[in-house]
């Protein structure tokens, strides 16, 4: 995904070990994301798939979530 809005697809073949992309332009890459259609189904993690250059606290507001849920349920079952 692009600054001024544009969405480029590519492909990769997964033989090589990685795979290097480039684009030509004034345009800069905002974020990248690995199999946007959630097509691979072996992929238990899906929290990191994507990248942004500006940080995101987002998938640690996620983990920290679950983790407080967890605990409340532990407080409830102690107390119970």
């Amino acid at each position: 995904h692009f600054d001024n809005g544009d969405e480029v697809t590519e492909y990769w073949d997964g033989q090589a070990r990685f795979k290097d992309f480039s684009f030509t332009g004034t345009r800069k890459v905002e974020w990248a994301k690995i199999d946007p259609e959630n097509k691979i189904v072996m992929d238990v993690n899906r929290i990191n798939n994507s990248y942004r250059l500006e940080r995101s606290f987002t998938p640690a507001r996620r983990m920290m979530n679950k983790f407080i849920s967890f605990i409340q349920i532990l407080i409830s079952l102690i107390t119970f």
